[in-house]
């Protein structure tokens, strides 16, 4: 996947939620309902900001293809939401997905029949994975607007919007820096194998898991993607999973989260 170079993007969500996401055993439950998940990956976050950016295709994701990298700036603009993610909303909620399976189900040997549920479908729940670049999230250097409040205010108007319509969101520490990353020394976009233990000087993934899951703590249907998939070379257990000097380890990542959340669902990078 790819994230955008410069970086725009602080409501705090004060819903209630009266249901929250379980998981017995292989499956995932919301409201005691077996859900499996339909969603939509974005490409980046910044154009659903821009006002010159308000959709006239009524398709998710028409602008990340024509204006996500270096489109129209919204330095010194108000940051509010376009059109954009109520088109993403739309598709969502639309009879875009395939309800039910096409092929028949496999009948599989114990323990394996375990996979499969033949008593039972499942309901379908919308999802929105949004890539994030976390050093844009902490430090002004990174943003385009030389405030990361903006980045603040722009990914929370955007966890506000879906989640308040009853869509799951996956944050996704997708880059540790941008390419253009004026942090020195901190690895930019696809150039990282693995989550950064430091942006530079500064503190890094861990930190950032850290101030994410305490904001949205209180909200169940923010999900949390810890890494974009890693590609450690040589691969190195040990530093995948407890961290070094210079990886955060993925055990240290979920900690970091787990310290503010009880939210089920942390996904490994992948």
């Amino acid at each position: 996947g790819t994230m955008f170079g410069l970086c725009l993007l602080a409501l705090f969500i004060s819903n209630t939620y009266s249901q929250s996401f379980k998981t017995v055993g292989n499956k995932i439950y919301y409201d005691d309902k077996w859900v499996t998940f339909n969603g939509i990956g974005l490409t980046c976050t910044e154009y659903m900001m821009k006002p010159e950016m308000d959709s006239l295709n009524p398709y998710p994701g028409y602008w990340a293809f024509t204006s996500c990298f270096g489109g129209p700036s919204s330095k010194g603009g108000p940051i509010e939401l376009n059109k954009e993610p109520q088109n993403v909303l739309n598709y969502l909620t639309g009879n875009n997905f395939t309800q039910s399976p096409e092929t028949k189900k496999v009948t599989f040997k114990s323990p394996y029949d375990q996979v499969v549920d033949t008593t039972e479908s499942p309901d379908h729940f919308p999802i929105v994975r949004m890539p994030m670049t976390a050093s844009c999230y902490l430090y002004d250097q990174d943003v385009d607007t030389g405030n990361h409040a903006d980045y603040v205010n722009t990914i929370d108007k955007l966890v506000e919007f879906f989640t308040s319509n009853s869509v799951a969101v996956v944050l996704d520490l997708h880059w540790n820096c941008p390419d253009d990353s004026a942090i020195s020394g901190c690895t930019g976009a696809q150039g990282a194998p693995m989550a950064l233990a430091k942006f530079g000087s500064n503190p890094g993934a861990v930190t950032f898991w850290s101030t994410i899951s305490k904001k949205y703590a209180a909200n169940p249907l923010v999900l949390y993607e810890l890494f974009n998939e890693p590609w450690l070379q040589p691969q190195d257990f040990t530093s995948y999973y407890n961290g070094d000097s210079k990886y955060a380890g993925m055990k240290q990542m979920y900690e970091a989260i787990r310290s503010n959340t009880d939210n089920p669902i942390i996904i490994g990078g992948a």
